[in-house]
This record gives structure tokens, C-alpha cells and sequence, in this order.
């Protein structure tokens, strides 16, 4: 009888603090996908000290895709929800332009949030093509500011491509690992600057898709 009060005790407080946790709140949304850059990216880099970011919490997760079979050279349109899953505000960068970025600065603090896409098969493994945002904090429109249990979404456009498929003729089954990773001007020992990651923050569950084996896009080319 005890064991069964205990569990219910349990279960009862499990509820409430489920009933009690804040709800996720969007609060902006980007479309990497039909989004062109104007600017370039400065020129050389000013970095005269050690500078400290940003790092936080985030929770990464991935909106179920549009569809799963894909043959090489196929776009994947895919949205990535970037949510505040820790206790302070957290900022990223948030414009594709890099042309944001100022051109005339003493000191270089811009961060480029780079979403990286890495296939796995049985087969082989290929890096697919990577999408970038630039932020600079003296630039309020290139920088976001997500409260504790906050979220913005991102939708991004990758290619399939350098993957082979593991038969002519059968589909196969491919991992997609995206990471989020964080770089930023650094100071070398020798004094000199260069661009360096310094966080990364990846999907916990692999997107899963099949590769069509070439003969299907064969039949489909044939087909048009």
C-alpha cells in the first residue's frame, strides 16, 4: 500500500509540473530558401583581444520533411526550430546578408551561424551544401534575442549530392545529422585573426530519407 501511495504522490507531482512548465512561445521565422544576400562579407579581420560569446541552451529540432525519397541532385527543403531551452536570454545571428556586417570597425564581433547537413549511408558518407547567417550585435536587425522557452524557425534548402547509392536498383536508407555551429573572429597567439568555431549544437534525432537508386531517375528523366 505504500509503494502504491508513493506512486501516485509521484505521478501527481510529474502532472503538475508538467501542467506548470511555461509553453513554447515562436517568435520569429526567416526563409532562408527564396532569400538572396545583397552585401559581402568584410574584408580582412580586426581582432586586437580574446573575446568571449554567446553560448546557451538551445534545442534544435526538425519539422517532418515534404516528402522522403530523393534522388541525387534533388533539393531538401527542410525547417529548423531553434528553441531557448535554458534559464537566460540567448542571442544568435540572424541575417543571411553578410552585407549587415559593419564595414568601418575597431574591433570585430560578428558571429556566422553556419547549418551544416551530413549524410550517412551504409555506403558512404557526403557533407551537403551549407546555409549561413551573420550577426553583429552593434546591428540590430542582424541579431535575435530568444527568452527562456522562445523559439524562432528557420526553413533551408540543401542539394543531394556526392552520395552514392548502395544499389542500381534498390532504394537506400540515409542518416541526416544537422548542426548548427558557431564561428567567430579569434586572436591567435601569433597576433594575427582568423575565423574560428566555437559552439555547436546539433538535431538529437537524425532526419531519416531514402536515396532513389539511379535506375529510378533514369526511368524518371526517360519518363519527361
Amino acid at each position: 500500500m505504500k509503494r502504491q501511495a508513493l506512486g501516485i504522490v509521484l505521478s501527481l507531482a510529474a502532472g503538475i509540473a508538467a501542467a506548470q512548465a511555461p509553453a513554447s512561445q515562436k517568435v520569429a521565422a526567416l526563409d532562408l530558401v527564396h532569400t538572396r544576400a545583397r552585401g559581402t562579407f568584410p574584408r580582412g579581420i580586426k581582432c586586437t583581444k580574446a573575446t568571449e560569446h554567446p553560448t546557451g541552451d538551445l534545442a534544435l529540432t526538425v519539422a517532418p520533411l515534404k516528402k522522403s525519397v530523393y534522388s541525387a541532385g534533388d533539393t531538401i527543403v527542410y525547417t529548423l526550430r531553434i528553441e531557448n531551452a535554458g534559464t537566460k536570454p540567448f542571442s544568435i545571428p540572424w541575417s543571411p546578408d553578410p552585407g549587415v556586417l559593419p564595414k568601418q570597425r575597431q574591433e570585430d564581433r560578428y558571429i556566422v551561424s553556419s547549418f551544416r547537413v551530413a549524410a550517412y549511408s551504409k555506403c558512404g558518407a557526403a557533407n551537403l551544401p551549407e546555409s549561413d547567417l551573420y550577426g553583429d550585435p552593434s546591428v540590430a536587425k542582424s541579431w535575435l534575442t530568444l527568452q527562456p522557452h522562445q523559439y524562432a524557425e528557420v526553413t533551408i534548402a540543401t542539394r543531394v549530392r556526392g552520395l552514392a547509392a548502395c544499389s542500381d536498383t534498390a532504394p537506400s536508407p540515409v542518416q541526416l545529422r544537422i548542426t548548427m555551429a558557431q564561428s567567430a573572429p579569434a586572436l591567435r597567439a601569433d597576433g594575427t585573426c582568423t575565423i574560428s568555431f566555437f559552439e555547436g549544437y546539433h538535431v538529437d534525432k537524425p532526419v531519416m530519407i531514402t536515396l532513389a537508386p539511379p535506375a529510378a531517375r533514369l526511368k524518371k528523366t526517360g519518363a519527361n
